[in-house]
């Protein structure tokens, strides 16, 4: 089964399945939203990478009032519920493309760009490509934001990290099924250490 068809399949379950799988769902979310730099009144050119059902996008459409989002995901059902989730008044200023990112080129330039729990689908070589192509694709002062997951830097530290993750998801009543489900969609990630991401 492809991607696309992994997350069309689970577009409907996405957002609640999100909440429980990750631990500090809403610290997860405020951090990488606090860190963009932009002040709010500001006019922005967002394009969000594998928006998925807009969860990151929402925010920053709330935030900056005057910024125009782009979502773009590969999986159709997933950019459908994405949409159902704002408003008549903001769908004015967001626009939804079913688009490889990988393969298929930006419409730019953009101010901000974004994304959240995708680009951890690509192997190193195509996390490296595609980050080149983000920064070709910013203004002058642009700004890039990745809130994804990473790979402990080394297996003791994934270990620790992966324990500590089961225990948190269970503690937060996720079901065997859920988690079993996920642990073997996880198979599919490729997951790079933070430090080689920065190369």
């Amino acid at each position: 089964m492809s991607i696309r068809e992994v997350f069309d399949q689970s577009a409907g379950n996405y957002d609640a399945d999100r909440e429980l799988l990750i631990p500090c769902y809403n610290d997860y979310y405020s951090t990488a939203l606090d860190i963009i730099p932009f002040s709010r009144d500001r006019e922005l050119r967002v394009l969000d990478l594998g928006a998925g059902t807009g969860a990151l996008a929402r925010l920053i459409a709330e935030k900056f009032p005057r910024a125009q989002l782009q979502l773009v995901d590969i999986a159709p059902a997933m950019l459908q519920v994405a949409e159902t989730h704002f408003s008549t008044n903001d769908l004015a200023r967001v626009s939804f493309r079913v688009m490889d990112y990988v393969r298929e080129d930006f419409q730019g330039p953009y101010d901000l760009i974004a994304s959240s729990l995708s680009i951890h689908h690509l192997p190193d070589e195509q996390k490296q490509e595609l980050f080149n192509k983000i920064y070709r694709a910013l203004v002058p002062g642009g700004f890039f934001v990745n809130a994804d997951q990473a790979l402990g830097e080394s297996e003791f530290a994934e270990n620790i990290f992966s324990r500590a993750w089961i225990r948190q998801v269970k503690e937060r009543g996720v079901t065997d099924a859920t988690l079993q489900a996920t642990l073997e969609r996880m198979k599919e990630d490729k997951m790079s250490p933070l430090s080689s991401q920065f190369t």
